[in-house]
């Protein structure tokens, strides 16, 4: 059998599957588009200058996932007329029903002879390649028809905590193109942790892991998430998590009334402390390309569960002066000075920091954290520590990193199940679930995820690496693959058309097995 033709699996469906599914797929007369030897890739002239990288992109996935032997060529056509038979025909135009201001709205004419792929924007018309991507894995299987689809929520993104295992640069570059192939649109790298810091530094070599990213593999990674339309965001873990830098500057550890030392604290109340994050922000600030940039922020002050070891006002007297300094009286005064001062750093690059949400208080306080700050809530350890609802009522932008649902966790019972797992993600779980506390659920209300006045950005899966060497990456992507389908389904088009992940998983199975079109490695 070629490869260029998948096996036929009798649908169950009148209507062709993706995953994730799309919002609306009209039946047209006549037979569904198919590539062929003399396929190209064309974009209309006037647009040219501004698709020319996505339509390479789509040649060389064309190519990749085994529709044709070699990229077709792209080539500036004047008008759709100047289109041959197999060709595609990319284009920068509006989208019928599409919400205004809806950035990935699309539309696809999956039909002989032509196939034409048209949106608003750049990113718009790579998802539309997805679709059609997908579309290919069903050839024969359905005629004509026109897709028209666009998003539920603006922020679809993955953690993977590269700081505690080094995973290859080869696995994260095929990631990407899972992650593409899903729409998903967010790769956030946990460059740091106490067991290493994982990215080449000019500014400070001292601190760098043995097997650390190069400066070049990390650039080179993001210009692949580039093409894909996929941020690639960093994250420098301050001022907790940050054993691997304080080994090499214990002096700026945290020091307690006591004697005693945290050994994962940075005294952020040190000028010399506060130098040393500068200079890292500033350096991969410049580095990185994108908009966004993880500052981290998560555990300083020591779990709730641990009263002796909670880092209290009597027990640091230094953060409580730091805070006075800056306006403040109380030490979470203090780390929202903080967090703004390493914010500030990121404008001067045009960057805006997202934080995870625990030492933050939205609600109150003398000092408050910056309006631009988004923030990452993924616990809430207990009824008295604010809500995600109260972050979005502050005013603040929130994505949900759900610490239960959106939790793998090298370190916790292998294969994942219960909350933690692809049935329990589909079944339990929208992109408004949020933790209430530890093994507790809250839905957002419809006030709360619109633009009164915080918005519900969307969500992200996390990979944590707690116990590295549990499993190879290979056993992790999967592991992860049905949760990345399932996430994908949820985030773009909640609620899916099947009840349950078996069904859902039966939808996926009609898709051409083994190929990047449909998210697989």
């Amino acid at each position: 059998m070629s490869p260029m033709t998948p096996p036929f699996v009798e649908p169950p469906f009148a209507e062709p599957p993706f995953v994730p599914a799309v919002r609306d797929v009209q039946v047209r007369s006549g037979e569904g588009w198919a590539p062929r030897g003399g396929t190209r890739v064309g974009v209309l002239g006037r647009d040219f200058a501004r698709l020319e990288g996505t339509a390479r992109t789509l040649a060389r996935d064309l190519e990749r996932v085994g529709h044709l032997p070699g990229p077709p060529p792209v080539v500036p056509l004047g008008s759709r007329a100047e289109a041959r038979p197999g060709d595609v025909l990319l284009r920068l135009d509006g989208v019928a029903g599409a919400p205004s201001g809806e950035q990935e709205a699309y539309r696809l004419e999956f039909a002989e002879p032509v196939a034409v792929l048209a949106g608003h924007t750049e990113r718009a018309v790579h998802q539309a390649g997805r679709t059609l991507l997908q579309a290919l894995a069903t050839t024969g299987r359905f005629g004509a028809y026109e897709v028209t689809d666009w998003p539920s929520y603006a922020v679809r993104g993955l953690m993977v905590d590269v700081g505690r295992k080094r995973f290859s640069v080869h696995w994260l570059e095929r990631l990407v193109e899972r992650l593409s192939a899903l729409k998903l649109n967010e790769l956030h790298l946990h460059l740091s942790d106490s067991l290493a810091f994982r990215v080449e530094s000019e500014t400070h070599p001292e601190i760098v892991a043995e097997e650390a990213y190069t400066r070049a593999e990390l650039c080179g990674l993001a210009e692949l998430a580039a093409r894909h339309h996929i941020a690639l965001v960093p994250e420098f873990d301050t001022p907790g998590h940050l054993r691997s830098v304080l080994d090499r500057h214990p002096e700026h550890r945290l020091r307690l009334a006591d004697g005693s030392v945290r050994g994962e604290n940075l005294d952020y109340s040190l000028p010399a402390a506060r130098a040393l994050v500068h200079d890292l922000l500033h350096e991969y600030a410049e580095l990185m390309p994108g908009e966004l940039f993880h500052l981290g922020g998560d555990e300083y002050f020591g779990y709730f569960w641990e009263p002796g070891h909670r880092v209290t006002p009597e027990r640091a007297p230094q953060l409580v002066r730091f805070a006075r300094e800056r306006g403040g009286e109380t030490l979470h005064d203090g780390f929202a000075a903080y967090v703004n001062e390493l914010a500030g750093v990121l404008r001067e690059h045009g960057k805006r920091a997202r934080v995870w949400n625990d030492e933050i208080l939205p609600t109150g306080g003398a000092v408050r954290l910056d309006g631009d700050v988004q923030l990452d809530t993924w616990i809430r350890w207990n009824h008295e520590q604010p809500s995600a609802a109260d972050c979005l009522r502050a005013g603040y932008d929130v994505v949900n990193g759900h610490g239960d649902h959106l939790y793998y966790v090298l370190g916790e019972d292998r294969p994942p199940r219960g909350k933690k797992s692809a049935p329990g993600l589909y079944e339990a779980w929208t992109p408004r679930t949020v933790m209430d506390a530890p093994g507790e659920d809250a839905e957002l209300t419809p006030d709360e995820r619109d633009d009164r006045p915080g918005r519900l950005l969307g969500s992200h899966l996390s990979i944590w690496c707690d116990t590295p060497d549990l499993a190879t990456e290979d056993e992790i992507a999967d592991d992860t693959a049905p949760w990345l389908r399932a996430f994908a389904e949820r985030l773009w088009s909640a609620p899916g058309p099947e009840p349950d992940h078996a069904a859902f998983e039966r939808r996926y199975a009609l898709l051409a097995p083994g190929g990047a079109a449909n998210g697989r490695t």
